[in-house]
């Protein structure tokens, strides 16, 4: 038997997104998927920065050694060889913040984080060049705070990452 209310119809779907801001009803009827803005993924940056680094700092006593291990090594991978494909790298990119949002153990703060990282994608800055090799560096300088269990550090090195992720896309904007 199907659990009617568990599904989601397009109708809940819609309104869920436009509730976020990601679609609007046009006054035709039609629904029309909206881009965010430079200056919202700056505002976004700057919340982001406080909230991975508050989940680097809770991570940094609650993340699996098997976890952070892994994205150690992966990191290692990138640092050593920065040209991965765009599409592989935002999958790294996603594992690296995904896993220690969730790692919190705040699943609240962890829905905002991958919330705020979905919203962030529809900026139109879809593809700015990568330094893969420095942001993997900046991850792995999270990572080896997170394995010492310094959450300060973890905390001090996540902010720096996105000072760095905020200064690379203004040096790209040209501004």
């Amino acid at each position: 038997m199907v659990d009617a209310q568990r599904q989601d119809t397009g109708s809940q779907s819609r309104h869920r997104l436009e509730g976020e801001g990601l679609v609007k009803r046009l006054s035709n009827g039609s629904v029309v998927i909206l881009q965010i803005s430079v200056d919202e993924l700056l505002d976004i940056l700057f919340v982001r920065r406080l909230l991975d680094g508050e989940a680097a700092f809770l991570a940094a006593e609650r993340m699996e050694s098997a976890d952070v291990a892994s994205l150690i090594a992966e990191s290692r991978v990138i640092v050593a060889n920065p040209e991965p494909s765009f599409d592989g790298f935002w999958r790294y990119d996603d594992r690296f913040h995904e896993t220690i949002a969730h790692a919190s153990a705040k699943p609240i703060l962890a829905k905002t984080i991958v919330d705020l990282r979905s919203k962030a994608r529809m900026c139109h800055v879809k593809r700015m060049p990568g330094r893969f090799g420095d942001q993997a560096k900046e991850h792995l300088d999270v990572l080896l705070a997170i394995e010492a269990k310094d959450a300060r550090g973890a905390k001090k090195a996540m902010s720096h990452h996105f000072d760095w992720v905020r200064s690379r896309l203004l040096n790209w904007l040209g501004t």
